[in-house]
């Protein structure tokens, strides 16, 4: 008698028309969980907030012939900051103060070694990484320093080498190891000690508190105010022709890559979020052509159904038949799905090798669980659906 059943509920039912939704079904689905496996791979240097953001540029002027002779200068001043700031595609900026005495440091055992170095000071909103020991009052001897990782990779791999006597120290070992400073001025000389406190990846250069510098340029250097060496803009995207061309008449320089890295991330965050909402809308519209199919099909089964609940059966006993028939089918793609990401992986990361051998594609648990999140959302839709139109054919007149 079940299988009598099963047969008049579901003999007028067009599989071939059931087996396309659920192929349109994975392929959205698919779509969606390869997009968000990449994007949350590459978070990192998607991200707008952190280390690798375009949304950050360092520019300066240019150097000419006119420097060299002292009749120009690439300092800017308050008023052009002001210009710079007033530019729609620029959100934000501020000059970096640079000192204006010289600078000495001199380490002990076991690297031993005495070099000039410069400094720097920004406001810590524009800085990526900032420790809580990144503080500094007058009277405190200690200065502390933020490090740029490239000035550290230059001294690591560019003089360290060089040097006879002189180690490879690990970042970790650097930190929070004081070292003698010797600061001289138009205005005197002082001794101190420094220590690194911590490593920035988007400033490169020495970074140290403003509260320091403002006291050594007017205590111990030249004491002039409304002088800034660089520039630090905050922008909506570095990649902006407007921008582009703002730094280009003004004859501003900044890096290049920086420009190229802004225009390729948008591209690819503009890629992924066609390939998710293209994704999303095939689920979409999956799932309504499901809610169709199940209307047609209580539709052709309507006498039959009529008939049955007149012989006394229940609503729920034919529900239970048809809805058991409609999970069983959602099933299969939740299976294919699963057996279909990993090949699709492994093809994304035989392509990524080609340019990124280093970068390992992982499959996060997030994207495990959204072909599941869909089963049980189409699994949803179908109960309340069935159980609509089967009330509606049933009891109809």
């Amino acid at each position: 008698m079940n299988k009598l059943l099963v047969k008049i509920l579901w003999g007028k039912q067009s599989f071939f028309q059931l087996a396309l939704t659920m192929i349109a079904l994975v392929i959205g689905v698919s779509l969606m969980a390869v997009t968000i496996n990449l994007y949350l791979n590459f978070k990192e240097l998607l991200s707008d907030n952190d280390a690798f953001s375009n949304n950050y540029l360092v520019i300066n002027k240019s150097v000419g012939y006119l420097n060299t002779f002292g009749f120009s200068s690439t300092t800017f001043d308050d008023q052009e900051i002001k210009e710079i700031k007033s530019n729609a595609a620029i959100l934000d900026a501020e000059g970096f103060k640079a000192n204006q005495f010289d600078v000495e440091l001199k380490t002990g055992e076991p690297i031993n070694l005495r070099m000039e170095i410069y400094f720097e000071s920004i406001s810590k909103k524009y800085i990526d990484k900032v420790p809580s020991a990144w503080t500094w009052k007058e009277g405190e001897e200690v200065v502390p320093i933020i490090m740029s990782t490239e000035f550290y990779n230059l001294m690591s791999f560019g003089f360290t080498p060089t040097k006879k006597g002189i180690p490879q120290i690990p970042k970790s070992l650097l930190l929070n190891r004081k070292f003698d400073l010797f600061i001289r001025g138009e205005k005197g000389e002082k001794r101190m000690k420094t220590q690194i406190v911590g490593y920035s990846d988007r400033i490169n250069s020495l970074i140290v508190p403003q509260e320091f510098l403002n006291w050594a340029n007017a205590n111990i250097g030249k004491g002039q105010t409304g002088s800034y060496s660089r520039v630090m803009l905050e922008v909506e995207d570095a990649s902006n022709p407007a921008l582009n061309q703002f730094l280009e008449n003004n004859g501003y320089v900044t890096n290049k890559d920086q420009l190229l890295s802004g225009s390729g991330k948008t591209k690819i965050k503009l890629f992924l979020s066609v390939l998710g909402l293209i994704g999303g809308l095939i689920v979409i519209l999956t799932l309504n052509t499901l809610v169709m199919n199940i209307q047609l099909l209580v539709s052709k089964a309507k006498a039959e159904l009529k008939m049955l609940f007149s012989l006394g059966y229940r609503l729920s006993t034919l529900f239970g038949y048809m809805f058991y028939g409609f999970v069983v089918m959602q099933l299969l793609p939740l299976i294919l799905i699963f057996v279909l990401l990993p090949i699709i992986n492994s093809g994304i990361q035989s392509g990524l090798n080609e340019f990124m051998p280093n970068f390992i594609l992982e499959t996060s648990t997030q994207v495990l669980l959204l072909p599941i999140g869909v089963f049980v959302l189409s699994v949803v839709v179908m109960a309340l659906f069935l159980k609509r139109f089967l009330r509606l054919s049933v009891l109809s007149d």
